[in-house]
């Protein structure tokens, strides 16, 4: 009795810290290279979260992915639910391994193959975690709270901030470009006036393409948020529910207009209509998912070979940003045809682009706008095999627990929800806000007090206001299991519209999104109120010890690179307090020196900051 509630207590606070990471993360800029800090472009005082801070989330994820899997999978008193993914992400990093020996810039890399191992760890302990309704919405909303603090965010770029900005910079253009030495006429110039003059909005995001990703995934979120309220009925307050996240659906639809991100947009309508086809059709849709599984995987095969066929006879995609896009991809075809055995290493497509890169090709990028592409070219072959393997087995995963082993007509109305389900939830709630909002400040771009106020003056109201109206939801959910076949698809398409949009994007490989991507992907995989099924009754699948083992070898690897980092990083962060807005002080040379000294891992890291 006492070892069975000491483990549900310690399962809650797993749980909690992992959710507060979910929401953490797309409120704040990450990025694996420190050369692409925000202090590197225009704006001033200005950075992004140190790679020590993205390393120790990875710690925490990795840590706790290791206790929860480690007893799921061996304890005879838990039973291990598998995601589908284990195969995939082991062969994922024995890649990221190989790949990261072979990368010429090994931090970037090596931060890089960390994050994706913990998006896999992620996934796996949420779908051991979310064992009771009150979590799974907890889990929702958290992903939905922070989304619309990227939606104000958004909305307050477009009409605000952006025109200030732009004001600014016109009255000190020729100064603040003469203070970094860098000629008006000079195409880094040109770049930065260009996107800054787009209007596109980016929330708390360093690209408009990927906060479009993104809101994809919290536009179905909320979707699925409206299609349960309005199965609460007016008893239990549905259909005031039902306006609410009605109208935070259509502000969240806005903002993902504002980022003017057509693949993101386009993708959205494109699951919208498959959405309104498995609501209006509900029993048809339901009776005959196994058809459309296999179906939908035909037309992906198709499109994943159709596409580059289409290519080589027309000689390019039509429209300008799809035939940039193809070019990128003939040249990742030749880094391909020269690395396929290792890739050029996570994070480091970009330094290889420029020797493959044609003439005609004007663009330097990052990545090759594409994920299958990169995963390709960064992680080699064996790379791109656990790749489709992790979206084989999740996506058969999904399949399975979604899939009613009753049919319609013959399903029992579920247990109601008791009350102390609805005070956990709010509990739970709190708890996680508490943590967000600890951590939050630490990893804005900037310590300025008028910086930090605005930004929680932006986020906390809205943060809570939509964790209040999830406890209004969570009264009412015993209509989980009754309206599971009407909203569970909303949460389905939202990750194959962000998977869709990413054919030409680059969201999964940002940290926000894809910590998001892998809680959401969770939600999907839970085996909660399955009629006629317990999660007890199925077997211990074999691929249990995956897991433990991958969380316990990231858990070294991302200990050993902390310690590596960290007091480089300290210094380089002193070094840039320390510096001079018109001139490299003696100081901050110094520090800049002793950075260069203490970082045993990659020292041109820095040096391309200091620049």
């Amino acid at each position: 009795m006492v070892w069975s509630m000491f483990s549900r207590a310690f399962d809650i606070l797993c749980l909690i810290v992992l959710l507060a990471i979910v929401g953490l993360r797309p409120l704040v800029g990450e990025s694996f290279r420190v050369a692409s800090a925000s202090s590197s472009m225009a704006v001033e005082g200005l950075r992004d979260p140190l790679t020590w801070h993205t390393l120790l989330i990875n710690i925490v994820i990795f840590a706790l992915a290791l206790v929860v899997t480690l007893r799921r999978a061996f304890s005879k008193r838990t039973t291990f639910r598998p995601s589908g993914t284990e195969v995939g992400a082991f062969i994922l990093m024995v890649a990221s391994v190989v790949a990261c020996l072979a990368a010429s810039e090994k931090r970037s890399a090596m931060l890089a193959a960390l994050d994706l191992m913990g998006a896999f760890a992620l996934l796996c302990s949420l779908v051991q975690l979310f064992d009771q309704r009150w979590k799974w919405l907890l889990g929702l909303m958290v992903i939905v709270a922070s989304g619309l603090a990227n939606v104000a965010a958004s909305i307050d770029q477009s009409t605000y901030w952006m025109a200030e900005n732009e004001q600014q910079y016109e009255q000190t253009r020729e100064s603040m470009w003469a203070n970094k030495g860098v000629p008006l006429d000079s195409a880094q110039v040109e770049l930065f006036e260009n996107r800054m003059r787009s209007g596109e909005a980016s929330g708390y995001f360093s690209h408009s393409n990927v906060a479009g990703g993104y809101l994809l995934l919290v536009l179905f979120a909320l979707i699925g948020c409206v299609l349960m309220a309005r199965s609460a009925g007016s008893k239990s307050g549905g259909h005031g529910l039902t306006i609410v996240f009605s109208v935070l659906t259509l502000l969240t639809a806005w903002a993902l207009y504002l980022t003017h991100g057509n693949g993101p947009m386009m993708a959205g309508i494109v699951m919208l209509t498959l959405l309104a086809v498995a609501f209006v059709r509900k029993t048809w849709w339901e009776n005959h998912r196994p058809q459309v599984f296999r179906a939908a995987v035909i037309l992906v095969v198709a499109a994943i070979i159709g596409v580059p066929v289409f290519g080589l006879m027309a000689g390019g995609l039509p429209g300008a940003s799809l035939d940039f896009r193809w070019q990128y991809w003939q040249a990742s075809s030749d880094m391909f045809a020269d690395h396929w055995q290792t890739g050029v290493g996570p994070e480091n497509f970009g330094d290889a682009y420029l020797q493959y890169k044609t003439i005609a090709n004007s663009e330097e990028v990052k990545n090759p706008h594409n994920g299958l592409v990169q995963f390709a070219t960064e992680y080699g072959s064996l790379g791109l095999v656990g790749c489709v393997l992790v979206l084989l087995g999740g996506a058969k995963m999904y399949h399975r627990s979604t899939l009613n082993p009753l049919p319609v007509e013959k399903r029992t109305d579920p247990p109601r929800t008791k009350p102390t389900d609805v005070q956990r939830y709010f509990a739970g709630a709190a708890s996680v806000t508490a943590l967000v909002f600890l951590f939050h400040p630490a990893m804005l771009p900037s310590q300025d007090p008028a910086f930090v106020k605005l930004h929680r003056i932006m986020v906390v109201p809205i943060w809570i206001v939509v964790l209040i109206a999830g406890g209004f939801l969570a009264r009412s959910a015993d209509t989980f299991v009754r309206s599971r076949n009407r909203w569970m698809p909303a949460l389905g398409f939202g990750l194959a519209a962000f998977l869709l949009q990413d054919s030409i994007n680059f969201a999964f490989f940002v940290p926000g999104a894809r910590t998001t991507f892998a809680a959401m992907f969770a939600l999907t995989l839970c085996w909660i109120d399955r009629p006629g099924e317990s999660v007890e009754a199925i077997a211990q699948p074999r691929s249990r010890w995956i897991p433990p083992v991958v969380s316990a070898i990231a858990l070294v690897f991302a200990s050993w690179a902390m310690v590596a980092v960290m007091p480089a990083e300290e210094a380089l962060a002193e070094a840039y307090q320390q510096s001079e807005p018109t001139r490299f002080s003696l100081p901050a040379q110094d520090k800049y020196l002793e950075a260069r000294r203490l970082d045993t891992l990659s020292p041109t890291a820095s040096a391309e900051h200091a620049r």
